[in-house]
């Protein structure tokens, strides 16, 4: 149904029937279940309000039936990772999905996602976008320690000398110099890359 600025009764949005104008911007509106219920005009003709709630309901049991995992490790994960992307009023939604980070279609499943990941390999992996600023898909993800995490952030610099590409954290580890002084070599110095990783 076209978006439109009002909506009479009889008008149907989902599982909604309009039965009559409230005060204000609000609709009183009969389920398709037979629930009798007020919701915002804005609402209904945007499609967030499509039901009492009862449908929403039902999927959850059926998506519990359906895979009986909600009590694990990857259903929270795959749970907090739709949240951080679909959810304006999640704390973490403007680092995710206010910045553009979505999820591949697939995912919407648990059950996919589970096949495509697998289970974590240990309790302190957690899902990992290999590009940051890419989205959450098969191809994109993978299960991470703490530290490879922590090495691949927005303010991770990639550093390229003797044909690698690595981070600065990476060059500290494989060359045995320190942290600080690479970065400020780097930084502060204007060395080359190659200069700067050397010992």
């Amino acid at each position: 149904m076209a978006k439109q600025s009002t909506a009479f009764p009889g008008d149907q949005y989902g599982d909604l029937t309009v039965l009559e104008k409230l005060s204000g911007p609000k609709r009183l509106c009969r389920c398709s279940c037979g629930n009798i219920l007020p919701a915002f005009l804005s609402n209904l003709t945007r499609g967030r309000t499509t039901s009492c709630g009862c449908k929403r309901g039902d999927n959850i049991s059926k998506n519990r039936r359906s895979h009986g995992d909600t009590d694990s490790d990857e259903y929270r994960i795959w749970s907090w990772m739709r949240g951080r992307c679909n959810n304006p009023r999640n704390p973490k939604y403007n680092r995710y999905g206010g910045r553009g980070i979505s999820i591949d279609p697939k995912w919407e499943s648990y059950e996919a996602f589970l096949s495509d990941m697998g289970r974590r390999p240990t309790k302190t992996h957690s899902i990992n976008r290999i590009d940051n600023d890419g989205d959450y898909t098969p191809s994109n993800c993978v299960w991470s320690t703490p530290k490879e995490q922590s090495r691949n952030t927005r303010r991770s610099r990639i550093v390229k000398a003797f044909g690698e590409h690595l981070t600065v954290a990476e060059w500290a580890e494989k060359t045995g110099i320190c942290y600080k002084t690479i970065w400020s070599r780097i930084t502060d110095y204007g060395w080359g890359a190659e200069r700067a990783v050397s010992p």
